[in-house]
């Protein structure tokens, strides 16, 4: 019988080690024909993986939890955990959930027959129970480690961490964990520290982040797909630097003024983008480079049309002018942001 199980993508060493060192234990049970510690082993296996589901949502099984309210925890967590290549079709989740029934039996199973409780006579147990016990952990684990690859690469915190730390993200890669992390059921200060760091990642000009996760939220009005609170983070991270310093550029100008176009309060982003600017100096880069200031003006103003409403035109070309100022020394611009504009832009222009 095959025993081997689907690694997921993410997963720590140590807790795999532990996942596997059930399953090398219910395969060496499985060769000794210890029946008895099949069926323990097997509901051991199945206890593990749903533990593990649980700690990867951030939730913790007390010890003496029992093994049904383990197991339906980490299933509600998997069943509706979007990824590509997972299926969403009511028959399969039907499946899935029959799966989750009949796993649930082995809890009885190994009560009456399988290892755990000293026992004064060891029960007869059939062929058929050992195959259906096997069988039964292997098709409800399998399902839960294939889906908890896309729970881990869904995670706020870890995917925040990877976009942070450097993590490599291949052609696509970022579209997939994005969707995995459900944007739109997250809460919103998850959606919006979402946004900042794809924001200032993107700025760090790694091409794959700013086509996934801001050029493709720029094009799109779905507020489902792309919620307001993270499009108001990824406005927030495309201005601010992780330091706290101001920078931009043409493609930032441009592609942020598209995703406050589809915000339903740009107004609100913009007061709140301007209130943190009060405080922030320019970037060094930014500070020295008089082309690079222009040329994120011009981006920002050719895009002023496309908000909407007045107030929010007002206070984007109010952003645009500050970016327009002689910086002065270093020490002028930390201690006065704003400098002397030397050509303010209107909306109309």
């Amino acid at each position: 019988m095959d025993l081997q199980l689907p690694r997921p993508a993410g997963l720590d060493a140590s807790t795999w080690s532990s996942i596997e060192s059930y399953r090398t234990r219910l395969e060496g049970a499985l060769a000794a024909q210890d029946h008895a510690l099949v069926i323990g082993t097997a509901k051991e296996l199945v206890e593990a993986t749903a533990r593990v589901v649980l700690d990867a949502r951030g939730q913790t099984a007390p010890s003496s939890a029992d093994f049904p309210s383990v197991v339906n925890g980490a299933h509600a967590i998997l069943d509706r955990q979007p990824g590509k290549g997972l299926a969403k079709d009511l028959p399969i989740r039907n499946v899935a959930q029959g799966a989750r029934t009949i796993v649930l039996q082995l809890a009885e199973i190994r009560n009456q027959y399988g290892t755990g409780h000293g026992r004064q006579v060891q029960p007869e147990i059939a062929e058929e129970m050992i195959f259906v016990s096997i069988e039964a952990a292997l098709l409800w684990t399998r399902w839960s480690l294939r889906r908890l690859g896309h729970l881990i690469d869904g995670e706020p915190a870890v995917l925040v961490r990877d976009l942070r730390d450097g993590g490599v993200f291949r052609s696509g890669e970022l579209t997939r964990r994005l969707q995995a992390a459900n944007l739109s059921a997250l809460q919103p200060a998850e959606q919006h520290l979402l946004g900042v760091a794809v924001g200032q990642r993107a700025m760090n000009e790694t091409y794959v982040v700013r086509t996934d996760g801001v050029e493709a939220c720029a094009t799109s009005s779905d507020l489902d797909s792309w919620p307001a609170d993270y499009r108001a983070g990824l406005v927030e991270g495309m201005f601010l630097d992780r330091e706290g310093y101001v920078r931009a550029d043409k493609w930032g100008g441009h592609y942020a003024g598209l995703v406050l176009a589809g915000h339903p309060d740009a107004v609100k982003v913009l007061k709140d983008l301007s209130g943190k600017l009060d405080h922030a100096a320019w970037s060094y880069r930014f500070t020295t480079q008089d082309d690079l200031r222009k040329v994120s003006v011009t981006a920002m103003n050719g895009v002023t049309g496309l908000l909407a409403d007045e107030e929010a035109q007002r206070l984007w070309v109010e952003i645009a002018n500050r970016f327009t100022a002689n910086p002065g020394s270093r020490l002028e611009m930390t201690t006065v942001w704003w400098g002397s504009p030397a050509a303010p832009i209107s909306p109309t222009e």
